[in-house]
């Protein structure tokens, strides 16, 4: 028994070796794409452009699958929502199928509250995209107050 606790805490020891080894050798590739990136504006360019699209596209996708989730789940108790007015809509001018006899597919929904979201987070609030109940109304005010505090943080990771 008390040999093995002694290999136990040999492998153990192994696995913190190798994993010091792994970070260090991500640190020198970390340091080898810093260097690159200093020798090639455009290179900068592109990956400032690309961690502007990754830190934005991400609390916009959560806003917009919260919408989204409140819309259907406030249908029962609160009444109509939000979703449940588009899926029966008939009228909904644009569409991206061009057919407005049958309901918007899932990726039409999607689009529409990405829209909401960034719409919301950027302030500027067309309003066709507008909460009807209450649950939606409550949820809107908060992403609204998240919003105020994350858009600037985002617009402040691009140096």
């Amino acid at each position: 028994n008390a040999t093995f606790v002694l290999r136990l805490c040999r492998y153990l020891r192994l696995t913190r070796l190798l994993k010091a080894i792994r970070v260090v050798k991500l640190m020198t590739y970390s340091a080898t794409f810093d260097e690159a990136l200093e020798r090639s504006a455009g290179l900068t360019l592109v990956f400032m452009f690309g961690k502007l699209m990754l830190v934005s596209f991400v609390p916009t996708h959560f806003m917009a699958c919260l919408f989204w989730w409140v819309s259907t789940s406030s249908a029962e108790s609160y009444g109509d929502s939000w979703a449940a007015q588009q899926i029966n809509r008939t009228d909904r001018g644009f569409t991206y199928s061009g057919d407005d006899s049958k309901p918007p597919a899932p990726f039409e929904l999607y689009m529409s509250t990405l829209y909401f979201a960034v719409v919301t987070m950027t302030t500027v609030g067309y309003g066709d995209v507008t909460p009807t109940n209450s649950a939606e109304v409550q949820v809107t005010a908060c992403l609204v107050a998240c919003a105020a505090i994350i858009f600037p943080l985002i617009m402040g990771t691009v140096n």
